[in-house]
């Protein structure tokens, strides 16, 4: 790491003693992420952070769950920030997007229906099992 996520990761724990450091880790570990995926040359500020829009198209690949990781991940890390209009309204942004994406895992949940993922998984599963009961059945 270098002393620049360090410091983040020490501000991050003195602001927020509640949570593990390794949650503060992991928000580093995404904002440096962000950083990489943007082609920034070294990762030493946050600023990316506060363009929603370049945060978003940022992790258009990745999960809901995956990219409320990382919108997490800027709201905790932009509460580092000196407190004005415009970074309050960011993180508000972030955290209402975590709850967006909160609520639709709740409500997938509810439906009770196999997502096309977890379908693939299943039959992986389902392989194993199949190939374990081939081979039992030969001992």
């Amino acid at each position: 790491m270098t002393d620049y996520e360090n410091q983040l990761i020490s501000k991050l724990n003195e602001a927020r003693p509640e949570n593990k450091s390794s949650s503060h880790k992991q928000y580093v570990r995404c904002l440096r992420l962000l950083s990489k995926k943007n082609k920034e040359d070294s990762f030493n500020n946050v600023d990316f952070a506060k363009d929603t829009d370049l945060v978003f198209n940022l992790t258009s690949d990745l999960s809901d769950s995956t990219r409320r990781n990382y919108l997490t991940a800027c709201a905790n890390i932009l509460r580092l920030e000196e407190k004005n209009e415009g970074i309050e309204a960011i993180i508000k942004y972030y955290e209402d997007k975590v709850k967006e994406y909160n609520n639709k895992y709740i409500e997938e949940q509810k439906t009770g229906k196999i997502s096309s993922k977890q379908n693939l998984l299943l039959i992986l599963v389902c392989q194993v099992y199949w190939i374990c009961y081939i081979i039992w059945k030969k001992i």
